[in-house]
């Protein structure tokens, strides 16, 4: 029997209850993924993220996310509730404020976009705020020449949420080449909303 570290994180906003939730397990090696598919169906957010020891050496961690419903590739308020655990579990040293800031920007000013983003297919019938809705939004309207840019950059902020109560502000950055998108960024920032530990 191991005891497992588990944390609710409420991403893309700094403040308790806002945001989209997400678990984070960040001492998840040992756990089945039956285990883990477990653990996201008890904790019901959109995602939780599983922390996992790397499987080669290009990378520091292996992340696996998981609806209460099925495993899905990636997710970007998962990522950030997950990498701001392991910013709080490194180091203190690095605290603001009560919580840490993932911006990698501070965007173009202020608030360009208002989404929303429904996936019931994998059993969320509304999701909060996220990178999955924002980050290729800043792709598309730099592919579809729909907003201007210095040709090297885009910077947005979106934000999300507010139908359902859970106001939050995703930060967008795309790197331009050619005129066309080359890499997508998303920051935001996180709060911890509880820690708790289970055995299994």
């Amino acid at each position: 029997m191991k005891n497992y570290k588990l944390y609710q994180v409420d991403s893309f906003r700094k403040n308790l209850f806002q945001g989209n939730p997400a678990g984070v397990v960040p001492n998840a090696d040992g756990l089945t993924e039956t285990q883990m598919q477990a653990i996201a169906r008890e904790m019901n957010n959109s995602e939780t993220a599983f922390i996992l020891s790397p499987t080669s050496s290009d990378h520091e961690v292996w992340v696996r996310f998981f609806t209460p419903t099925t495993e899905v590739p990636s997710c970007g308020h998962a990522t950030i509730a997950a990498h701001y655990v392991r910013a709080t579990e490194i180091s203190r040293q690095i605290r603001c404020n009560g919580y840490f800031v993932f911006v990698l920007t501070d965007g173009s000013g202020g608030v360009l976009s208002h989404g929303r983003m429904f996936a019931p297919a994998i059993g969320i019938p509304e999701d909060p705020v996220t990178g999955n809705a924002n980050g290729p939004l800043g792709a598309y309207l730099v592919q579809h020449r729909l907003v201007p840019n210095d040709g090297r950059r885009f910077a947005f902020k979106g934000q999300q949420g507010e139908a359902i109560g859970r106001l939050g502000t995703v930060v967008v950055t795309v790197e331009v080449a050619g005129g066309r998108p080359k890499t997508v960024h998303v920051g935001g920032r996180a709060v911890t909303v509880f820690k708790s530990e289970i055995a299994l």
